[in-house]
Order: C-alpha cells, then sequence, then structure tokens
C-alpha cells in the first residue's frame, strides 16, 4: 500500500486488490464499447456484483445514443447489488484507441479518460473517493 498526498487536497493510495472489494464511493470500470463487461476479470467480476440497475442503465445508454461508449466519455450508473454499502456509483470508461509512436502523444487520450472520471466523480457526483482499476493493456 502506498499513500500520498497531491497539491495538499488530494490523497491517493495504491491498493493491491479485488476493486469490488473497495470502501469507496465510486469505482470506475474500465470495458468494452458495448457494455458487455467482458474485456477483463475485473470488468466481470464488477459486473457481477453489480445490481439490476447497472445492467438497465447500460442497455438504456447503448439505445437511447444509438452507439456504444467511446473514450473519453464517462457512463454512470448506480452500483446496487452486492458491493459495500458506501458504493453509490459506477464510472464506465473504455479504453482509448492509442495513436502514434510517440510515447507522450499515445498517453494523452488515456490521461483524458482518468481525469474525466475525477472531473464528473468530483463535479457531478460529489463523491469523496473513487477507486480506479489499470486502464489499458
Amino acid at each position: 500500500v502506498l499513500n500520498c498526498s497531491l497539491a495538499g487536497a488530494i490523497c491517493v493510495s495504491v491498493n493491491v486488490g479485488e476493486l469490488g472489494e473497495q470502501k469507496t464511493s465510486g469505482i470506475v470500470n474500465w470495458t468494452d464499447s458495448a457494455l458487455t463487461h467482458k474485456v477483463t476479470r475485473c470488468s466481470r467480476s464488477i459486473a457481477s456484483k453489480a445490481g439490476a440497475l447497472m445492467w438497465a442503465s447500460c442497455v438504456d445508454y447503448i439505445e437511447n445514443k444509438g452507439s456504444d461508449l467511446e473514450a473519453p466519455d464517462v457512463l454512470t450508473t448506480p452500483a446496487g447489488g452486492r458491493f459495500d454499502k458506501s458504493v453509490v456509483a459506477i464510472l464506465h470508461v473504455v479504453e482509448p484507441q492509442l495513436v502514434g509512436e510517440d510515447e507522450s502523444s499515445s498517453a494523452t487520450p488515456l490521461v483524458e479518460v482518468y481525469a474525466n472520471c475525477l472531473r464528473f466523480a468530483n463535479e457531478r457526483l460529489g463523491l469523496d473517493s473513487l477507486s480506479f482499476p489499470l486502464i489499458g493493456e
């Protein structure tokens, strides 16, 4: 476990373990663009613990938008199900398509996904904590 503070305001804790077992307000779910939650073991685990409202929200999103979830967009659904009662939201994201050989330009879309999650959790949901999986290969 690694703990540190950023800018004196954001506390960061790096943990190893099952994401769905974290005591947190929100969980970021790296999933596939069709929201089938089959891209990683982590997304399958989150989906299996989630309640019916999460699944219904994902179906509604695809039907109402008429297309898949794309990076850097964030879809928020209720957590429900078998998560700790402190987990109120799941933020679904997809891995961005990295382009180019230049490492710094390829990382920019991924940074945008992480930033959108943090912004969304803070500004729209008012979450006091957010747990991330590793996003990408």
